[in-house]
């Protein structure tokens, strides 16, 4: 019969206990299915502005995203500019507008597009520069290591050491005078 009490109650879970805070905090039964739905698939915002976020995009592609939403949106306009400049049935002043319009949106965007072109060298391709000579900087500096410790444990007849030394700015400085290295 213990079965049976167990029956008539169902079991709490911690989805029933926050289903229930959010009753007490007064929202209704569609607006706690969108919380539940937005927290389950990690979305800081409500679970309809979920499929149409981009995500977390880096400050360069940002702004090429940026910069390619306007010329999109600039680009129907300057098709209508064009067909008032060359509109045989235009008045004059307004294909000089048009014109003056039309020049003024290709400037933006050629100053938009440098900004980007500027944005996208600065932080894409010279950072990649950048690591590829750190690298070889602590390649080289590897090798050096490893030369001179190969001079320090080698063993050499006193031409040999002299010249290895002499050859090398630090040993020289350590081991110069012991050598008879010239001083500069």
């Amino acid at each position: 019969m213990a079965a049976l009490e167990h029956d008539d109650k169902p079991g709490s879970s911690p989805l029933d206990a926050e289903r229930e805070k959010l009753r007490k905090a007064g929202y209704n039964d569609t607006e706690i299915s969108q919380i539940l739905v937005a927290r389950a698939l990690g979305s800081s915002g409500s679970a309809a502005d979920a499929p149409t976020s981009q995500g977390v995009l880096s400050n360069v592609v940002s702004s090429v995203v940026a910069i390619g939403s306007y010329a999109r949106g600039t680009v129907f306009t300057i098709r209508d500019d064009l067909e008032t400049i060359f509109d045989v049935a235009a008045s004059a002043s307004a294909r000089v507008g048009a014109a003056v319009i039309l020049v003024f949106k290709v400037a933006v965007l050629s100053v938009l597009a440098y900004a980007g072109w500027q944005e996208w060298q600065q932080h894409i391709i010279s950072t990649t520069e950048r690591a590829a000579a750190e690298a070889s900087k602590a390649s080289n500096e590897a090798k050096i290591i490893q030369q001179r410790t190969a001079v320090d444990t080698m063993v050499m007849t006193p031409g040999q050491r002299k010249a290895a030394v002499c050859g090398d700015e630090e040993l020289r400085r350590k081991y110069g005078e012991k050598e008879g290295c010239p001083v500069n």
